[in-house]
């Protein structure tokens, strides 16, 4: 397993160790400097998985407190440690880059991502997607700002999940390699959890649970997902945003580890030119072929037209670009669908109140001619018009 900034010293002069062949190792250079302090969370695996099942050892998770300061540095906090300086770069389009240390004999890479400056919802990520004989990981970094008043988690959510599974059997089912989910949960007053949804094992799900708050956002959430044949306890550490929450389920003894965004669920109506315009976008994809399982992370360009149609453009470990084509509907409420050209699948997501952040979830097992079926955890942020 990659070891995380908390127990390995030579990774403080950086967010995370790295893997940097074709990464961009120029400097960054930036347009807009922030001084603000962001709850992140990682999940990162190996690009290629040793074989089937997959162990939890080709697997790790981060977390922490991303200081960004406004000289365009930034440091990690974690408890009372604080990692060395390194550079970011924020664009007025909401660009967002850091400046990652990889090792003492290699230049330093910059891992690429996304800002929410379109609406100060100051949500981010970027991604690790460049491997090396020696360092095979590729990962997808979430983050919200810290509050500084109260918040209210009460309300309907919209549910995105992603786990790379552990599995106790060696049946070789794609559905034991990795699983994702939607759906759509409530939280009372008293932060007790009650919802509905569906998994791409193409199980009807039903989710119970309770969460905890905490003055700067970090929150906990205990999530039970239910179907037919039994039920699965998850714990997860994560944080609000506006209208959004990230979280890491970082317990890799009970079977499973993954990422999880929730949405808020919209209020009013939304038409299509309300989504219309192009978004930051960053992927954690698991392929879950079991005689071919291992995972890719990407970032790029998602475009919404008036229309109803998508087109996701990205660029994925190695340097290798791959383009989505296809249609999309949105709900008042905030849920999306979105309908892939050339596959048979459908992907499910949410947007939230103000149009401007997109969690989006591909729990559906299609048929591909190259063998290779897929599960995509995306995230979006709007880009601003410069």
């Amino acid at each position: 397993m990659r070891k995380t900034l908390s127990t390995v010293s030579l990774l403080l002069p950086a967010l995370f160790l790295g893997c940097a062949k074709g990464e961009d190792t120029s400097r960054p250079t930036g347009e807009v400097k922030l001084a603000a302090e962001h709850h992140f969370f990682a999940l990162t695996t190996e690009a290629k998985f040793a074989g089937f099942p997959v162990v939890a050892t080709q697997t790790s998770s981060d977390r922490g407190i991303l200081v960004m300061k406004d000289d365009s540095t930034y440091f990690v906090r974690r408890g009372t440690t604080e990692s060395s300086s390194a550079s970011y770069a924020l664009s007025k389009n909401g660009q967002f880059s850091v400046l990652v240390t990889v090792a003492s004999n290699q230049p330093d890479a910059r891992y690429m991502g996304g800002y929410g400056l379109e609406g100060n919802t100051n949500h981010l990520f970027f991604a690790d997607r460049y491997t090396t004989t020696s360092a095979n990981r590729v990962g997808l970094f979430l983050g919200v700002r810290r509050l500084t008043a109260s918040f209210d988690l009460a309300g309907e959510w919209h549910l995105c999940s992603q786990h790379v599974i552990f599995a106790g059997s060696s049946l070789p089912d794609p559905n034991n390699v990795a699983r994702s989910a939607y759906g759509l949960i409530e939280v009372d007053s008293n932060r007790q959890i009650t919802g509905t949804g569906s998994e791409s094992s193409r199980a009807n799900l039903t989710f119970t649970g309770s969460a905890t708050t905490f003055a700067d956002g970090a929150l906990n959430l205990t999530l039970r997902y239910r179907d037919a044949t039994g039920s699965d306890e998850r714990a997860f550490l994560g944080a609000a945003g506006k209208n959004f929450v990230i979280a890491l389920d970082a317990d890799e003894t009970d079977g499973e580890t993954g990422l999880l965004m929730l949405v808020k669920k919209r209020t009013g109506t939304i038409s299509l030119a309300d989504l219309a315009g192009d978004y930051h976008v960053g992927l954690h994809t698991v392929f879950i072929n079991p005689s071919n399982c291992g995972s890719d992370a990407a970032v790029g360009t998602l475009t919404l037209s008036d229309q109803g149609g998508f087109r996701l453009e990205c660029e994925g470990a190695r340097g290798v670009d791959f383009t989505y084509t296809g249609t999309f509907t949105a709900a008042n409420d905030g849920k999306l669908v979105f309908t892939v050209s050339g596959t048979n699948e459908t992907w499910t997501g949410a947007v939230d109140q103000d149009n401007k952040t997109i969690a989006v979830i591909d729990n559906f097992v299609e048929q591909r001619q190259n063998n290779l079926p897929e599960l995509n955890f995306i995230v979006a942020l709007r880009k601003v018009k410069v």
